[in-house]
């Protein structure tokens, strides 16, 4: 018996290689078709970072409005990292019947693994890319004048 992405339930202990199927396609009426059960049981995690990324898009370019290209990308990645968190904490929320104040569903380890699988890619992704904007450094463009070349030599 595999969990949604292949593993095991034993656990990593038990991780057996196996070879995984191809993404199954139907023909209808000669027209290509998704086996979109297929797609939501062993690629839900993949949906979620393409969203996050939406999000953090939608974000960004709202915030250009306001504030420097940069700026407004790391405010669109942080807000997409928190839309899931709490998504996904509501989630577990509802899921144990939880009553307010809900404070223990920040313990992320009794997320079920469909929640977990649900925000760590997610957050594994915008953290790297937050961290690359955090990082990342613009030159700054420096204009060549040709007294410049002269004083070179060249």
């Amino acid at each position: 018996m595999t969990q949604p992405l292949g593993f095991p339930v034993g656990g990593w202990r038990d991780l057996e290689m196996h070879v995984r199927e191809p993404l199954p396609l139907m023909r209808v009426q000669g027209r290509m078709n998704f086996d979109w059960q297929y797609i939501q049981n062993n690629f839900d995690w993949l949906g979620h970072i393409i969203e996050a990324l939406c999000i953090a898009g939608v974000v960004t370019v709202l915030g250009l409005v306001l504030f420097k290209r940069r700026t407004a990308l790391i405010i669109g990645l942080a807000f997409a990292s928190g839309h899931f968190h709490g998504r996904e904490k509501r989630d577990f929320e509802v899921s144990v019947h939880m009553r307010p104040p809900h404070l223990e569903a920040y313990e992320m380890w009794r997320w079920s693994w469909d929640q977990a699988t649900d925000f760590w890619p997610v957050a594994i992704v915008m953290l790297v890319l937050l961290l690359l904007a955090v990082r990342w450094k613009r030159s700054p463009v420096r204009l060549v004048v040709s007294s410049d070349l002269a004083k070179s030599g060249h």
